[in-house]
């Protein structure tokens, strides 16, 4: 009974919260985000994930509980921060009905905002060492680390792209929300090694290539995360334009 309590509270009530905008008390904005996110990575982490769960416990306890807390600072702290920013001074509309072109949107453009972070964070030696923590859960993944990350690439590579597509696209709020929502969940999602053997479109990025990402497996580098695999598209389309030029 109290765990049913405890999953409505955390996860449920905030989402339905966020759909219908029907503000519950003591939940508002960027922390209804931050805690389902939260709550559904760790639910995620004890269900579907238990196994890596475990076995990043044993292998170091210490790095998990420091993961953690950079997984609760960045979504119940800085999140609702930015998000306050965004939702007071750059969105005007508060009313309208979710536009699936805007979430689309949004999202295409952190994709974007995010492999140009990721990249950077690798090729470069003035940005590669906000991004060394992340890397420390090479071995294991559970769906929670893909939040356990420093502030400052939080910052950075998760918030800077919202922030950026709420102003070139100016979504109303409920489209917004659920761009952000797509996104945070489908990062937990590359972060869940038992999902590894799901066949995925190649249009996304998988948790299969992720992890090998992580673990340096991939025949060629992949900075794409957590929604639109940019690689492939790239791919895809550099060989129909060499077709239609070879026309």
């Amino acid at each position: 009974m109290k765990i049913k309590f405890l999953i409505n509270l955390l996860l449920l009530m905030p989402v339905k919260s966020l759909i219908l905008r029907k503000p519950i008390r003591a939940y508002h904005g960027g922390l209804e985000l931050g805690i389902a996110t939260l709550s559904t990575g760790i639910l995620m982490d004890n269900t579907i994930a238990k196994s890596s769960l475990i076995k990043l416990k044993e292998n170091s306890n210490e790095l998990y509980n420091d993961g953690m807390k950079k997984v609760i600072n960045n979504l119940i702290l800085l999140g609702p921060i930015y998000y306050f920013g965004v939702d007071n001074f750059i969105i005007s509309d508060h009313i309208s009905e979710i536009n699936l072109i805007e979430t689309f949107n949004i999202v295409i453009i952190h994709s974007f905002g995010y492999y140009t972070a990721h990249r950077l964070m690798h090729r470069s030696d003035l940005f590669r060492k906000y991004h060394n923590f992340h890397h420390k859960f090479n071995e294991t993944l559970t769906p929670s680390i893909g939040n356990a990350v420093s502030g400052s690439e939080f910052t950075f590579a998760y918030m800077t792209p919202f922030m950026i597509g709420a102003y070139l696209v100016d979504p109303n709020i409920n489209s917004f929300n659920l761009g952000i929502m797509i996104v945070a969940f489908m990062n937990l999602v590359i972060h869940t090694q038992e999902l590894s053997d799901v066949n995925y479109n190649k249009l996304f990025v998988s948790p299969k290539t992720h992890l090998n990402h992580h673990q340096g497996k991939n025949k060629k580098s992949t900075y794409s995360a957590p929604t639109f695999n940019l690689e492939y598209i790239y791919s895809e389309l550099k060989i129909i334009f060499s077709k239609l030029y070879d026309r």
